[in-house]
């Protein structure tokens, strides 16, 4: 069933006018009066909700009953390198799918995108539109979030319980064993660098506050490496019995 979000309290009836939603609803799903759908807040309560009609400009529903609030044991954050666009949209997109709540993105040494400061505001609220979408087409209950451009010496590591870095010459120690100790409501932050990879300054830095692992053989692409990451982490802490 198609999932939305909405900025405001959702009453007994509601109207949606965001032009975005609108569309999705009139004109891609071609959804008419007495069609269901859920719509959640930005809180985690959701709601089944019946359309009573469906005009030029709006459609206004009716609660039918609320839906159980589903908890999520752990919670992960991306620190993701800039890559190309497309690259990175993909990345905003998987991660939400994934079951991230959190994606910054990063400045490193190796960093090759270089952002227009007049332009940061708009691909903010494009890379948080792309997470929204995701986050209703993979049912999630909470949209995911993206914070501003740092650098990594500005993260703050304190606010996670585990941190894991992703980096090609790591041997040693794999992901697949790290996350056998890694408690399931674990708050956790994923490093991935850009396509250049890494410097060894910057790992000696990180292994100050992260464990360093390999996901394997291969070298991966950045957004790769983000979506294998977070494929594990989701198979190892949400599948496991």
């Amino acid at each position: 069933m198609q999932r939305y979000f909405v900025n405001q309290q959702i009453a007994d009836t509601l109207t949606i006018s965001d032009n975005n939603q609108y569309h999705h609803m009139a004109h891609v799903m071609r959804m008419k009066a007495d069609d269901q759908v859920v719509v959640c807040d930005h809180e985690g309560r959701c709601f089944l909700m019946n359309i009573l009609s469906i005009d030029k400009t709006t459609v206004t529903l009716n609660k039918v009953r609320a839906l159980p609030k589903l908890d999520k044991l752990f919670h992960i954050t991306l620190a993701q390198a800039l890559i190309r666009k497309d690259h990175f949209e993909l990345v905003c997109q998987k991660a939400t799918e994934l079951g991230v709540d959190t994606i910054i993105p990063i400045i490193t040494d190796r960093t090759i995108v270089k952002l227009d400061e007049k332009n940061v505001s708009k691909k903010q609220s494009r890379w948080q539109a792309i997470i929204q979408e995701a986050s209703e087409q993979s049912h999630r209950n909470h949209v995911g979030n993206i914070e501003s451009v740092m650098r990594i010496d500005s993260l703050d590591y304190s606010r996670y319980d585990t941190i894991f870095v992703a980096y090609e010459k790591e041997s040693s120690v794999s992901l697949k064993k790290a996350l056998k100790t890694t408690s399931k409501d674990a708050k956790i932050m994923v490093i991935i660098g850009p396509e250049g990879g890494f410097t060894e300054s910057e790992i000696a830095y990180l292994e100050q506050y992260a464990q360093v692992v390999t996901l394997g053989p291969r070298i991966l692409r950045s957004e790769t490496a983000a979506i294998f990451s977070l494929a594990a982490i989701s198979y190892a802490l949400e599948m496991s019995e």
